[in-house]
């Protein structure tokens, strides 16, 4: 009030009540946190949600991108390592024990095609 009266005088200025603050500032803070409560809130529970889909997105969109290299990567064959490996120490060992030379043969070159991941492995057997 004193203020107004001050600057009444220097400046030759009224200041009307029509100017004068409309809400408290307790008031504004009131609105404020009830716009949070009814708009704010509900956006960040929103905007989460979102998230969290992104997050489920992204992952089977990995998990589909390496599914796809690792079968991109099989060899012709279809056989993965491990699954070559095996057979090839499956193969290797029937050779070994295997006393007809022709057959001890054409299953060790059956081993072979396994070490090299299957290919190869179609036509060897049909020798």
């Amino acid at each position: 009030e004193k203020l107004r009266r001050r600057a009444e005088s220097l400046l030759g200025l009224g200041v009307s009540d029509e100017d004068a603050p409309v809400y408290t500032r307790s008031e504004l803070e009131e609105f404020q946190r009830d716009w949070e409560r009814l708009h704010k809130a509900p956006l960040e529970a929103q905007l989460a949600e979102f998230q969290r889909r992104l997050r489920e997105t992204e992952a089977a969109l990995e998990a589909a991108r390496a599914e796809a290299e690792e079968a991109l990567a099989r060899p012709p064959g279809g056989l993965t390592a491990a699954s070559a490996a095996l057979l090839a120490e499956a193969l290797g060992g029937v050779a070994a024990r295997e006393s007809d030379d022709r057959l001890a043969g054409a299953l060790a070159s059956l081993a072979q095609a396994a070490v090299d991941g299957g290919v190869g492995l179609e036509e060897r057997l049909a020798e």
